[in-house]
């Protein structure tokens, strides 16, 4: 849903007296209930016209009412938060028998598109940053829209553009051995783990004896608390402790545990963001866009 309803400005872009006097000003008013169930949402520009008598405009006919601005971005779906959704839905349906429970396959789909809302989010708020039919942006968004434009292009990683954005906003950067930054950064390996997957020994030989090899990448995600030690899963599948199976570690880290992780963790780092963002219509805007969307993780 598109909320303006708190920022009047935000409809200030539509110069009345530059609008035709033939035309009735554009108003703006709610996006369509299949804008909404889709977690699709549009940019300023983009909200759904409506003149007085109820009847939709054409949206790029409508351009023709826009005072003249620089060239440059000025319309944009915003999808991240779609994405999300898509996580912590599967995140929040996984059946099992307790949260930590292995194998769960289903779970990674979370742990991905997590991170992929998240690297949504920053490039989104990059690109609204430039955008020209808004005008008095505040100079330190102007400077981030620029600044994050200047990273894409030599290829910066998503936390360091993070790094940028708090320190635009904020004049402080992230704590990187705290959360939610060390989470979401421990996330976004893990998803780089799997998209770029290889290969992990599980044996090695060692003075002509085979030995059997800790998982590192299983190691790693135990920090969470959101896998199972081998005890627990032999107490809760009924089996004698000691006896567990060798487990592929992709296996041992598919929990809903791990799925609902992974939708804290970027949540947490991109409401950091939304809360830094100044006070005006740009700020309200993109809370509406996105707050509500990324809030849900907390609710189980």
């Amino acid at each position: 849903m598109i909320d303006l309803t708190s920022e009047r400005d935000m409809v200030s872009f539509w110069d009345s007296e530059k609008i035709n006097a033939s035309q009735e000003k554009p108003r703006v008013v709610e996006a369509s209930a299949a804008s909404r169930c889709l977690q699709s949402s549009y940019s300023f520009a983009t909200a759904d016209l409506c003149s007085d008598e109820g009847e939709g405009e054409d949206f790029m006919a409508s351009f023709s009412t826009y005072p003249p601005y620089k060239d440059g971005p000025a319309f944009m779906y915003f999808n991240a938060g779609r994405l999300f959704g898509m996580a912590y839905f599967n995140a929040d349906t996984i059946k099992c028998k307790w949260d930590s429970e292995p194998a769960r396959p289903e779970a990674l789909f979370s742990v991905v598109f997590a991170a992929i809302s998240m690297e949504a989010f920053m490039n989104e708020l990059g690109l609204a940053s430039q955008f020209k039919s808004i005008p008095d942006l505040p100079a330190n968004i102007v400077a981030l829209g620029a600044l994050l434009e200047e990273a894409e292009e030599s290829r910066a990683q998503v936390m360091h553009k993070y790094q940028i954005a708090k320190f635009v906003l904020s004049g402080k950067t992230f704590d990187s051995g705290t959360a939610p930054y060390q989470n979401a950064a421990m996330l976004i390996a893990l998803r780089n783990t799997l998209v770029h997957a290889r290969g992990e020994a599980t044996y090695a030989i060692k003075s002509g004896q085979m030995v059997q090899l800790d998982s590192q990448i299983v190691a790693k995600v135990r920090r969470t608390g959101a896998i199972a030690s081998d005890d627990e899963i032999c107490d809760k599948w009924g089996r004698q402790r000691g006896t567990l199976p060798e487990m592929n570690w992709l296996d041992a880290i598919s929990t809903k545990a791990l799925a609902l992780w992974s939708c804290k963790a970027a949540a947490s780092l991109v409401i950091a963001i939304l809360d830094a963002l100044p006070p005006g219509a740009f700020g309200s805007f993109l809370n509406g866009q996105y707050r509500q969307m990324f809030e849900t993780a907390f609710m189980s």
